[in-house]
Formats: C-alpha cells, sequence, structure tokens
C-alpha cells in the first residue's frame, strides 16, 4: 500500500486497506503491532498529529473445517471446526467398516497422504481439509470340518475381500472319495473344489467336507436303511434338442447337485429329473457323463451317473 499523506492538524479517511493474508480477515489499524493501541476502522477517519505515523494491519484467524470421509466405511461424523494456525484434537472416529479395523486418517484417500492417529493434535493451515479414514483388513478364519471323516486340519487365515487357495484336504472317510468343500453340512450350500481360489468375505466361516460313497450305488446308513439312487435317460443326443434324464432313490433325501463332465451345473439342485438341451458351447461334442449327487440328513453323499454321445 502506498504511504498517505496528510498536513498536521486535517482529518481524512483513511485509504481502503490492500493487504492480504492467507486465513485470515482483516478487522482494521492499530497503532501498535499487537493491538494494543489506538484502533481503526477499515477506511475510518483519521486526524493527523504533529508527526508521521504507521498502521498496522489487525488480522482474526478464519474458522476452517475437517471433513471427516469414511473412505468406504458406514456412519457418520459431523465435521470439526478450527481457526487458521490453531491445534486442537481431532474427533474420535465413529465411522465403521465390517471385517476392518481403522487404522487412523489421512489427508489422501489412499494413504498415501499425512496421516494421523484417532483423536491426534492437529494444527489447522489456512484452509478448510478432508481427513481419509484408513482401515486394515481383519484375518479371518476358514475352520475346516470332516463331516464324518477323520483326521486333522489347521485353520486358514485370509484378510477380509482377499483371495487364496484353500488348504489341500487332509481328511479321509473310510469307504468314502472326497468330493469337496461345501458351506454347509447338507452339501446345499456353496461348494469349492479341493486347492480351489476362495475369497474370503467380512468374516470367518467353516467349509464342510463332502464325501461320496465309492460303491455308487447303496449304502446302509444309520436309520438304517438302503440308499440307492438310479438315473436313466438317453444315450444319443443331437445338439438343440431338449431331453429328460429321471431319477429314482430310496431313502431321504436333503440335497441335490447335478454335474455334467464332473463340474457343478448352476441352479441343478433339485431331483426327479433333469433337462438338458445340449449346445455347442455348453456341451461338448461326443461321450459326455451326466452325475447326480444326492445328500442325506446325515452329510453324507451318494451319486449315480449316465453316460451318453452328442452329435450334431
Amino acid at each position: 500500500m502506498a504511504v498517505q499523506t496528510i498536513a498536521t492538524s486535517a482529518t481524512a479517511n483513511l485509504t481502503s486497506n490492500g493487504f492480504s493474508y492467507s486465513g485470515y480477515t482483516f478487522s482494521g489499524w492499530n497503532t501498535a503491532t499487537n493491538g494494543s493501541g489506538t484502533a481503526y476502522a477499515n477506511g475510518a477517519s483519521f486526524t493527523m498529529g504533529t508527526s508521521s505515523v504507521t498502521l498496522y494491519a489487525q488480522w482474526v484467524a478464519n474458522t476452517n473445517t475437517i471433513t471427516f470421509n469414511a473412505n468406504g466405511g458406514t456412519g457418520t461424523m459431523a465435521n470439526q471446526t478450527i481457526a487458521t494456525n490453531a491445534s486442537a484434537s481431532l474427533t474420535a472416529n465413529a465411522f465403521t467398516y465390517a471385517g476392518y479395523t481403522f487404522a487412523g486418517w489421512n489427508t489422501r484417500a489412499n494413504g498415501s497422504g499425512t496421516t494421523y492417529a484417532n483423536s491426534a493434535s492437529y494444527t489447522m493451515g489456512t484452509a478448510s481439509v478432508v481427513l481419509y479414514a484408513q482401515w486394515t483388513a481383519n484375518l479371518n478364519t476358514i475352520t475346516f470340518n470332516a463331516n464324518g471323516g477323520t483326521g486333522t486340519m489347521a485353520n486358514q487365515t485370509i484378510a477380509t475381500n482377499a483371495s487364496a487357495s484353500l488348504t489341500a484336504n487332509a481328511f479321509t472317510y473310510s469307504g468314502y472319495t472326497f468330493a469337496g468343500w461345501n458351506t454347509q453340512a447338507n452339501g446345499s450350500g456353496t461348494t469349492y473344489i479341493n486347492g480351489a481360489s476362495y475369497t474370503i468375505g467380512t468374516a470367518s466361516v467353516v467349509l464342510f467336507a463332502q464325501w461320496i460313497n465309492q460303491s455308487t450305488g447303496s449304502a446302509s446308513i444309520s436309520t438304517p436303511q438302503v440308499y440307492t439312487v438310479t438315473i436313466s435317460g438317453p444315450t444319443w443326443l443331437y445338439y438343440g434338442n431338449s431331453y429328460t434324464f429321471t431319477e429314482s432313490y430310496t431313502g431321504t433325501a436333503v440335497g441335490y447337485q447335478w454335474y455334467l463332465n464332473g463340474i457343478a451345473i448352476s441352479g441343478a439342485t433339485t431331483g426327479l429329473y433333469y433337462v438338458l438341451t445340449p449346445t455347442t458351447s455348453t456341451v461338448p461334442y461326443g461321450t459326455n457323463i451326466l452325475m447326480l449327487v444326492v445328500t442325506d440328513a446325515n452329510g453324507i453323499a451318494y451319486t449315480a451317473s449316465q453316460t451318453f454321445t452328442v452329435t450334431y
């Protein structure tokens, strides 16, 4: 700002303020730096004394805002206000994130900025800021259940939403063949083959071993009763036509799963019959095997299969 000249004992309006101070608001002039002298408003009338004077700009710190971002979590937190260059403890975290533990705040969502612990002292700069919650994935446990078999398997730990190959099966069951894992003991849940890639959710899980009776057809169960499964259907199929395969069983079934060439058919989880419409993209040309696995109330599986040939 240019120097302003006024004659001794004369009066004039002070030149309007032209200074700025990032993070602060101009609040007037004072004859002392620390504001302890005579104060004058912006553009106020000033009567000159007998000598030159210096007027010092006075500044009031702005109130800036901290916005807390859940960064994937849930919940609400009110904004926190702190004056420019002042310090205060950050509001304690109130966000949650299923399967994760709060690990502090950061000025960047990806954690590459400045980090602050929960409730840490924070010195405000000259502008409002956003602090992003940082989360550490919990380690969740997969417990392997022998489901009638014998042996031991250690639990497997995988971080929330991470993937890993399942520990290879180490259980055995006399007279039965291991057929993979399932989220339900009776095989009615989600199936995973031995050593399959598994993506954990937000909590620990139990996977139950699934077993196929090696005699493929009959076995005594605890009722006691004999459980027999059979499949009947055509042996020659043509692309584009629909064919019905029927099944029969004795005993009390609680779960069904049809397989084509050893792979579970999505949605084919009911008994009595299965309608197959072969296409070049779903059923290979030549010899194929349709299999049905029936699970009883004890979680024991029984199977039957039908071989057929597909041609044009």
